[in-house]
């Protein structure tokens, strides 16, 4: 029901790249496991082809290593990225292997700056810059590339992330801007190497 009251609309829209079914669905297979998660983003898919087959689908993986699912299905494949900067580059190829001629897109990748000890520790708005800065260089040839998030937020939403001080501390300083709209050093850094990709061939697939 939701599907077919929302996506005739976004079909109308010269706005709408692709739809992305799910969020991290590889993250519920715990608790639901891999057949029950499959089973339901096929039966999505189907149904979104069924009511508005002239857009784009895609699911958005949690890691890399599962974004082989479905992806001889979907428009173009697409995940997040979080783990180690220096296995971003491989971790691109092994998923551009995969995806054949489907466009890849790295949906979120992000990085915090929130500083407990000495403006330092874990993290700096300096530090934050430097690793988007490397992370960008490593998925330079993706075809898409989405940062989290624009603005920090002030006091996250805990049913989203847990209730651990720590871990909301970290999640509110992923912004390239602060909670007040002041840049952070980030936001020059995402904007030049936005405006590098843009300038590539390959920048009208973003």
């Amino acid at each position: 029901v939701y599907l077919a009251r929302v996506l005739p609309i976004l079909s109308t829209s010269d706005h709408v790249a692709y739809v992305d079914l799910k969020n991290e669905p590889d993250l519920d297979m715990e608790f639901h496991g891999r057949g029950q998660v499959e089973a339901w983003a096929r039966a999505m898919l189907a149904a979104a082809r069924t009511i508005a087959p002239e857009l784009a689908y895609t699911i958005g993986w949690a890691t890399p290593s599962a974004a082989p699912m479905l992806a001889d299905r979907l428009d173009l494949v697409t995940y997040h990225d979080y783990g180690r900067i220096e296995d971003s580059a491989a971790a691109l190829a092994r998923v551009r292997a995969i995806a054949g001629p489907r466009p890849v897109h790295v949906t979120e990748i992000g990085e915090t700056s929130f500083s407990a000890i000495a403006g330092r520790f874990p993290s700096s708005p300096e530090a934050q810059a430097g690793r988007l800065a490397a992370r960008l260089d490593a998925l330079s040839t993706a075809d898409g590339v989405f940062v989290w998030t624009l603005n920090d937020f002030p006091d996250p939403d805990p049913e989203a992330i847990g209730a651990s001080p720590w871990v909301k501390a970290l999640q509110g300083r992923f912004g390239l801007f602060t909670s007040a709209g002041a840049p952070k050093p980030a936001a020059e850094t995402v904007s030049r190497a936005f405006g590098n990709f843009l300038s590539s061939p390959k920048g009208d697939l973003q």
